[in-house]
């Protein structure tokens, strides 16, 4: 169990690594900032042999909540592995407004972790191979992406809100033509909550984005995240 929750511990490590590289250079160099807000439609259904789809909606507002800087959508079916394991493929399409715009195309394979649960709450993770193809070049992409997710309920009713920390650490393992270079290129942390509403929920928190690419300028985005699950 301590080898797990040592891995498990991977994107955490590099996301409070992240705000002390921030926090370091701050002196010498100015970070950029932005207020956000993401707003995530998501559903999931089950198929026919133990498979799953998943559809997700996803528009961002940005440049201080004053205009929308992308779209996203994402389909995926996937199957049970394991008690403690999924398996996904998936695909996301997007249309980015912030900058130069640009279309993205990014297949995707993906693992959900089911680590442990007891009475102290649940520990998730997820991860994530992505290969990228953007309208600005020619070159594919390839980005790893491993999250850490707690969840408690914050009391003991049946239909208690839950309490959510999250961490997610993005690097890139090639270089492109369309900008992206090999190594660290973001992490996110979250804290929120999860209402129950019937079948459906309603996740709302807090996100910082800490972007930190080779080369690049850092920037921290506060995000209002609010996503909503359906279950059909």
């Amino acid at each position: 169990m301590n080898k797990i929750y040592s891995s498990a511990a991977a994107p955490v490590a590099i996301a409070c690594a992240a705000m002390a590289m921030l926090g370091a250079g701050a002196a010498s160099a100015r970070v950029k900032q932005d207020r956000q807000l993401w707003i995530n439609f998501s559903a999931q259904g089950k198929l026919g042999g133990g498979k799953l789809w998943t559809a997700e909606l996803h528009p961002r507002i940005g440049k201080n909540l004053s205009a929308p800087t992308a779209l996203l959508g994402r389909v995926a079916v996937g199957f049970a592995a394991s008690k403690r394991v999924t398996l996904h493929q998936g695909l996301v399409y997007q249309e980015i407004f912030d900058g130069q715009p640009r279309r993205e195309n990014r297949p995707y394979q993906q693992a959900d972790l089911d680590i442990a649960s007891g009475d102290w709450g649940a520990l998730t993770g997820r991860l994530r191979l992505e290969q990228r193809w953007f309208s600005t070049g020619s070159d594919m992409g390839l980005r790893f992406r491993e999250q850490i997710r707690f969840e408690r309920p914050l009391s003991d009713a049946e239909r208690s809100p839950t309490g959510v920390l999250a961490a997610e650490a993005f690097v890139n393992v090639l270089n492109t033509d369309y900008g992206a270079r090999r190594g660290f290129e973001a992490a996110r942390l979250f804290a929120g909550v999860r209402l129950p509403l019937a079948e459906q929920a309603v996740e709302a928190g807090y996100q910082a984005q800490i972007s930190a690419p080779p080369g690049s300028d850092s920037r921290v985005d506060h995000i209002l995240l609010l996503t909503f699950r359906l279950r059909p």
